[in-house]
């Protein structure tokens, strides 16, 4: 006659020949078998959907960083480097005025250094 397991209350065993289930006897160690994996110590679920699992460094999942920069609340986040576009003039004659300014003032300091002198 099959009964459920007296442990687990889940699986069922034979009461004449068995005391526990497989999964029991493994679990206490008993038997040789693939013990339960420890998800919380290898993996860990992103904080925000609770539903993902986080690549080690991610403090989020990519769906939820997703989600946040479609709202505009991980801009500071993202911007942790400055884009090169940004330091660049926005056309050739702004870069040329740039180097002329520049020029000036070397020239300028130049000036200043000799007539201290």
């Amino acid at each position: 006659m099959y009964i459920k397991c007296p442990r687990c209350q889940l699986n069922y065993i034979n009461e004449e020949t068995e005391q526990f289930c497989k999964v029991c006897l493994v679990d206490m160690g008993k038997i040789q078998g693939q013990p339960e994996l420890e998800l919380e110590d290898e993996y860990k679920l992103c904080p925000e959907c609770g539903e993902n699992f986080l690549e080690e460094g991610e403090e989020i999942c990519y769906s939820c960083r997703l989600e946040r920069m479609k709202r505009g609340e991980d801009k500071a986040e993202d911007d942790s480097f400055e884009d090169p576009d940004d330091l660049l003039p926005d056309t050739m004659d702004d870069s040329l005025e740039a180097m002329a300014e520049m020029e000036s003032e070397s020239e300028e300091k130049a000036e200043e250094e000799e007539s201290e002198e």
